[in-house]
């Protein structure tokens, strides 16, 4: 019986030796797999237009949900369609245009 078990704790061992081994060189590919994948760009395609739209945005649709709260069921609504629908969509959209020249 002993030497059952350390015959399979050996090829435990084995098994968890490979895997480990198995991980450090998928992180190493998973790396460059990530990077392939998003093209030859290392860094993200916002830039500060981007976040400062997705910001005022985000900050429109707060005061409009706290006007909301408030009762004001006239402005409340053009700041959240304005939001909603013009500044966060901007935001996501804006500046990612590629050269039609190359």
């Amino acid at each position: 019986m002993s030497a059952k078990r350390a015959k399979g704790a050996g090829s435990l061992g084995s098994a968890t030796g490979r895997t480990g081994r198995r991980g450090a060189s998928d992180q190493g590919s998973g790396g460059a797999a990530a990077s392939s994948a998003s093209g030859e760009e290392s860094h993200l395609p916002w830039g500060r237009k981007n976040f400062l739209l997705l910001a005022v945005g985000l900050g429109l649709i707060v005061v409009g949900f706290l006007l909301l709260a408030l009762g004001d069921t006239t402005f409340a609504p053009v700041l959240l369609v304005g939001g909603f629908l013009g500044l966060i969509p901007w935001g996501i959209v804006a500046g990612t245009r590629r050269d039609p020249t190359g």
